[in-house]
């Protein structure tokens, strides 16, 4: 007979075993707890810098200068800036707090010291995450640093470096620290729409087919020649059978940007001006058409009329300080048409378009230009500036920012918005890739030229004509990004005291 043993743990085994199961358990029960506690953490985290980064962006648009400009404690609180709250229902307020003026940064190489200001903005109890989370504050510190360095002539790099070769930028120049005009202090891109001038005039015109100057100064040409040639019945009888007896003409523009200063005011006056000249192969129309009358005009010129006088597309005063100026510039295409299979004479260049620059007034003062050929080419960096301005010059809906919106006052981007505007044919969009356009300086000897040329900063995103009398420079030649206005330091804080900081600039 079998004998069973029934006999069972005793409690010593058990609590030996519990012990062990106990000592082998913890680490894996530490580790558990501990990813989800650094899990949690690493959510809320990420959470507060992307509000933090949302509040930066905010803050790159807001208007700030008005707390640089403060001179009482009402006007600094007075300054609030506007952010969408964890709920997107609301807004919190931030307000201008407290400012510190004359901080110093030594400049470089004997240039003595750059004074500038520091402005603090608060709110209290921002939500974030899902489950909006209070953090108890937030301050958003601005200081106007690099902007003060840059108009004694310098480039920021850092201004908390511990020395000179880590605070400023490097230059390969005559310089040991990269150094700019003091007078381009435009070039600072700090979205101020009063410190710039956008010319969209010389292409675009409200009364215009298409928005398209180009057609105006055709149909203009095309009156003029049709009734010269109804003194020969060929010639007439052929135009009224549908020939394109003028297919071989083509007209040119000039399109002139001139810059003035009242010394006593000290206001900025920014005009473009354009004219249209056309070229007849019909011999028989050729003398009359060109001949001078005696306001030494001929029937071949034409200038559009505007708000402005005849010819001048576009004038704007600043005051105090000259303008960045940008330039929607598209070259003459003949009749308005365009068609790859006839290029002789359909939707062909005029090799003789022309810009000039009339900086003669203001020839001790350095001047910026931008010019674009085609708004589908403008770089991000220069939209914002330019979309406002286009806003406002057609009567566009826009937000309290001055942008523009649509029917449901949702802000319509950037591109498309420029897109929407941009200058059309009557066929079809234009390629411009193989446009040749001529730049000329208004001084009338070489000498003057040169010395004009010395003031200018002509940046464009084409190829000017080789023959031109400025080299005009590439966009990607273009520093000015490197120099910005503000710094700004966004700061938030949670219950338990952790900092969560994003730092940043405006003005790139």
């Amino acid at each position: 007979m079998v004998k069973r043993n029934n006999k069972g743990f005793s409690l010593v085994e058990v609590i030996i075993a519990a012990a062990v199961f106990a000592i082998l358990i913890y680490p894996i029960t530490t580790a558990l707890v501990s990813a989800t506690k650094t899990g949690t953490m690493s959510t809320k985290k990420q959470y507060a810098v992307e509000k933090a980064e949302e509040i930066m962006e905010i803050f790159k648009s807001a208007d700030v200068k008005s707390a640089f400009d403060a001179t009482t404690a009402d006007d600094l609180k007075a300054c609030k800036v506007e952010v969408p709250n964890g709920t997107k229902t609301a807004a919190y307020t931030f307000t201008a707090e407290s400012k510190y003026d004359a901080r110093k940064i030594k400049l470089p190489e004997g240039s003595g010291d750059a004074d500038y200001t520091s402005v603090t903005y608060s709110c209290k109890d921002i939500a974030i995450g899902t489950s909006y989370e209070k953090y108890p504050t937030c301050t958003v510190e601005i200081n106007d640093a690099a902007y003060q360095v840059m108009k004694k002539g310098y480039i920021l790099k850092d201004k908390d470096a511990s020395n000179m070769d880590e605070m400023f930028k490097k230059t390969n120049g005559d310089s040991k620290f990269q150094k700019i005009d003091t007078g381009g202090t435009g070039t600072v891109r700090n979205l101020d729409s009063s410190k710039y001038a956008v010319i969209v005039g010389a292409t675009y015109n409200s009364a215009a087919e298409l928005n398209n100057l180009d057609n105006l100064a055709y149909q203009y040409f095309l009156d003029d020649k049709v009734s010269l040639i109804r003194n020969y019945d060929v010639l007439s009888s052929q135009y009224d059978s549908g020939a394109d007896i003028f297919d071989a003409d083509a007209f040119s523009k000039n399109t002139t940007i001139q810059i003035t200063k009242d010394k006593v005011t000290n206001i900025y006056t920014v005009t473009c001006n354009v004219e249209y000249t056309d070229t007849t192969k019909i011999s028989a129309i050729k003398t009359a058409y060109e001949a001078k009358n005696a306001d030494d005009r001929s029937l071949n010129t034409y200038r559009p009329s505007t708000q402005y006088g005849e010819g001048v597309v576009y004038k704007q005063q600043f005051k105090d300080e000259l303008p960045v100026i940008y330039f929607l510039y598209i070259p003459a295409i003949y009749n308005g048409r365009f068609n790859d299979t006839n290029t002789e004479y359909y939707g062909k260049y005029n090799l003789t378009d022309t810009i000039t620059v009339d900086n003669t007034d203001i020839s001790d003062e350095m001047a910026d230009i931008y010019i674009f050929q085609s708004s589908r080419d403008i770089k991000d960096s220069y939209n914002d500036v330019i979309v406002k301005q286009l806003a406002e010059k057609f009567n566009v809906k826009r937000d309290a920012e001055g942008y523009p919106v649509d029917e449901s006052n949702v802000r319509i981007p950037n591109k498309k918005f420029i897109d929407s505007i941009r200058y059309s044919n009557s066929n079809s969009n234009i390629k411009m890739e193989d446009v040749k356009v001529n730049l000329k300086l208004m001084g009338t000897t070489p000498s003057q030229k040169v010395a004009l040329a010395k003031n200018l900063d002509i940046y464009a995103n084409f190829n000017f004509d080789s023959s031109s009398e400025y080299t005009v420079k590439s966009m990607s030649e273009d520093d000015s990004d490197d120099v910005y206005m503000y710094e700004i330091t966004v700061t938030l804080t949670d219950s338990k005291g952790n900092k969560t900081t994003v730092t940043g600039t405006r003005g790139k």
